[in-house]
């Protein structure tokens, strides 16, 4: 009986126009790219590194956990640009011989670049963050970089997840990349 009646229900109400104005509500699983727009401090920062370096037939690994900390940093989106400054402090900590590096304090930083949109996706040619891993500085690395985002909080918190590989051959060193990072801002 509960089976006809929601083959009943679904049909009869399938083709329905929904009444009401929802392309302007918050909804956190599609977000709208305007309420990006505006200044954000950020409140944490943590990514996981694996690095290999190649050098004469040679192979090196690494892997790092980093963390943000101290923060006093603002990213400001306008529609289609972002600009940021402030100081913040970074923790990593190298699996490599055992060694845990000094924390690396980035103050007086300033950034700009453009981003797009499209759903869930941001894509920026710029960086958000000056960072070092495992003594490469990711500033050389300055290519278009994709990550999701979502809202929470009723929009005030906004939390950007990558997943990247950058490549890098420099005097016949070949250096790869790949970072997984979370980045969370809140509305200012």
């Amino acid at each position: 009986m509960y089976y006809l009646f929601y083959c009943f229900h679904y049909h009869s109400c399938n083709d329905e126009p929904l009444e009401g104005n929802f392309g302007e509500s918050y909804n956190a699983n599609n977000p709208n790219s305007a309420q990006i727009i505006g200044d954000w401090n950020v409140v944490s920062f943590d990514a996981l590194t694996a690095t290999t370096t190649v050098f004469n037939a040679e192979e090196i690994e690494t892997s790092s956990v980093i963390t943000g900390s101290e923060f006093d940093y603002v990213v400001t989106f306008t529609s289609n640009e972002f600009t940021t400054h402030g100081n913040y402090k970074m923790r990593a900590i190298t699996e490599v011989n055992g060694v845990v590096m000094d924390d690396m304090s980035y103050t007086d930083v300033n950034g700009s670049g453009n981003y797009y949109t499209n759903g869930n996706l941001m894509s920026t040619d710029g960086l958000l963050f000056d960072l070092e891993i495992d003594g490469v500085n990711t500033s050389v690395f300055e290519t278009s970089q994709t990550a999701t985002y979502q809202f929470s909080s009723n929009g005030n918190v906004l939390t950007m997840s990558q997943v990247d590989e950058q490549i890098q051959v420099v005097n016949e060193i070949e250096i790869v990349i790949v970072t997984e990072s979370s980045t969370v801002l809140e509305r200012m």
